[in-house]
């Protein structure tokens, strides 16, 4: 979130419907290219009905600009690059394809190892990073510690198309060549919805970005 998104004020004063007809524009514009301030107001906006339902009355702007501080605060959490992090076992039990690039000298400059649940899934990321400052991450979906079967990962990249895979047992899924970036992980199981993980990649490591009050 860099020093020109929205503060607190702002969106809250949009909310209540205190900005003039001018700040208002100008906020909504900003919306349009801006996904972190998008995720504030509508995260804002669940805060919202969920005090006037309790409090059967409008929320005052203070209330909701103090929330969304400590919105702020939990909004993400930073997983750094490691250049000591080993390929999980599942990778190698399957096969080196996927992390043989991890393993040439002078050529992986980190890694990361996340674990992600989604409703009764267990959703496992191996993320590589490389000089040239590409990405590739492995999946792997376990249910009830076995791997899972019959589901569909869908990868959304902010203005690309997206990337599907389709899972079956004792296989996992590569996303390779990947650029820096904010990208959203959805798993299906049986055409139904399991969840979805939203995360952020850049020069400094992974970033969960949590698209939901917790």
């Amino acid at each position: 979130m860099s020093t020109e998104c929205l503060q607190p004020d702002v969106i809250s004063g949009y909310i209540d419907g205190r900005l003039s007809a001018a700040a208002a524009e100008a906020v909504e514009t900003h919306l349009l290219a801006c996904d972190d301030c998008l995720e504030e107001l509508a995260l804002a906006g669940v805060v919202v009905a969920e005090f006037e339902k309790t409090a059967r009355e409008p929320a005052p702007g203070t209330v909701v600009q103090g929330l969304l501080e400590k919105i702020r605060g939990k909004m993400e959490s930073f997983f750094q690059w490691s250049r000591e992090l080993a390929p999980p076992d599942w990778m190698l039990s399957y096969g080196t394809a996927a992390v043989r690039g991890s393993r040439q000298a002078g050529l992986s400059v980190g890694s990361v190892f996340v674990r992600k649940g989604m409703d009764d899934l267990q959703t496992e990321m191996f993320l590589t990073r490389t000089r040239d400052d590409n990405v590739s991450i492995s999946v792997k979906v376990f249910e009830g510690g076995k791997d899972a079967s019959n589901v569909c990962l869908t990868l959304l990249r902010n203005g690309k198309s997206p990337l599907a895979r389709f899972m079956n047992r004792k296989r996992y899924e590569v996303f390779d060549k990947l650029h820096y970036g904010t990208y959203n992980l959805i798993l299906e199981q049986k055409a139904k919805r399991k969840g979805n993980f939203l995360f952020q990649i850049d020069g400094n490591g992974f970033y969960e970005k949590q698209d939901h009050l917790s």
